[in-house]
């Protein structure tokens, strides 16, 4: 198992001695896409004590997409690179719920294949619905009066159904490796306080519920703040 790395470059630069962040996605295209303009882009995180890096997985490597062997690859790259600074650096791991099938007690369980320095980024159904919350009010207006089928997941022309109205909406295929979904990085903001309003964050309460918690993990970077809550129990 393999990871290759890259740094995303921000105009503020960074200490030397700055702790790394590092991205390691489900998707190929979709995540980093629209995850990576944001970061080198937007002054949303402005410190210079974190720099970011993305991974991207070797051709081997390109099948593996469920949690569990993003972890392993996760924790193989710590283990085999000094570099990692082990209990200060960070991976966060995007990927999406809508494989669980809504079975809560498997999603629970996805916390405890990582540790201390491995961060869950996550979406039920999927990473589309953050992207839709990138759109001005659309959580009222487009995501609220679908949420029944939304979190049904059914397939229309070939698309999960939040896939489709995202397509519908905005006319852009968020699977292309065009790149057209980079442009939605500059709402980026807009989608962090729609999840911050109106999604569930906790992955305790994600089944059968629109959830993301991925605008509470760039909050928690911005404040750098790394104590991350998945669970409503211990809240």
């Amino acid at each position: 198992m393999a990871l290759t790395v890259s740094s995303l470059k921000r105009k503020i630069g960074n200490k030397l001695d700055a702790r790394v962040i590092y991205f390691l996605y489900e998707g190929k295209n979709t995540e980093p896409l629209f995850i990576a303009p944001f970061i080198e882009n937007s002054n949303y995180i402005n410190s210079q004590e974190i720099c970011f890096k993305q991974f991207s997985k070797t051709e081997n490597d390109e099948g593996r997409t469920s949690v569990e062997q993003l972890v392993k690859l996760a924790f193989s790259y710590k283990e085999n690179h000094d570099n990692f600074k082990k209990n200060y650096d960070k991976i966060i791991i995007v990927f999406d719920l809508d494989v669980y099938k809504n079975n809560q007690l498997r999603m629970n369980n996805i916390i405890s294949l990582g540790d201390k320095d491995i961060i869950f980024a996550y979406t039920n159904p999927s990473i589309e619905l953050f992207l839709l919350l990138t759109i001005k009010d659309s959580y009222e207006k487009i995501i609220k009066p679908n949420e029944k089928e939304i979190l049904e997941n059914n397939f229309i022309n070939g698309k999960r159904f939040v896939n489709y109205l995202f397509s519908e909406l905005t006319h852009i295929n968020s699977k292309s490796k065009k790149g057209e979904v980079s442009l939605l990085s500059n709402n980026f903001e807009i989608a962090i306080d729609q999840e911050k309003k109106f999604l569930n964050h906790y992955i305790d309460l994600a089944s059968f519920k629109l959830t993301s918690n991925l605008g509470y993990v760039f909050e928690k970077i911005k404040n750098l703040d790394f104590n991350i809550n998945y669970f409503f129990t211990f809240k």
